[in-house]
């Protein structure tokens, strides 16, 4: 006796946007093991830390005006 065989057809859920976002981050995060805060130092910063050596956290400035010239600037943190 042959199986009875139907096509199934499967649909993948759209994933919105901010989705997106957060699964990057979250996968550079955990890849190359730092993560990313906010710091209010007289103006609010987004700061990276790194979690697999002592190093002094870093500030961090997306810049560019779209996908096409988008950059990621590293400033060190600076005691005063």
């Amino acid at each position: 006796m042959l199986a009875e065989t139907t096509n199934k057809c499967y649909t993948i859920p759209m994933i919105n946007r901010k989705d997106q976002i957060h699964a990057a981050l979250y996968n550079a995060a955990v890849d190359a093991g730092f993560m990313l805060y906010a710091a209010n130092c007289g103006a609010k910063k987004v700061m990276a830390k790194d979690l697999l050596e002592d190093t002094p956290p870093f500030e961090v400035t997306f810049t560019g005006s779209n996908i096409s010239d988008v950059d990621v600037a590293l400033k060190p943190l600076t005691k005063k």
